[in-house]
């Protein structure tokens, strides 16, 4: 599977629990990840999993921290894919 926009936002948005996806805003590129509720280790660490196995891509804790972004985040990600 090809890691495009809409397949990065839709793994993005499933990383959230429940009663945070309820919540979530519709996500664009330009939707910067701290202002979202419940963006936290454990969406960063069901990201990181979902990431793997979607696409091959191992995304490091520090990565996490160099991204401001969703299309940042994304960008680093196809930076990293196999």
């Amino acid at each position: 599977m090809e890691c495009t926009e809409e397949a990065f936002v839709a793994l993005l948005r499933e990383s959230f629990d429940a009663p945070a996806q309820e919540t979530l805003p519709v996500l664009t590129g330009e939707t910067e990840l701290e202002t979202l509720q419940g963006w936290d280790s454990l969406t960063r660490l069901a990201l990181t999993v979902a990431l793997e196995e979607e696409f091959g891509v191992m995304l490091e804790h520090e990565n996490f921290s160099e991204c401001r972004t969703v299309r940042e985040l994304m960008d680093k990600a196809m930076e990293l894919a196999p």
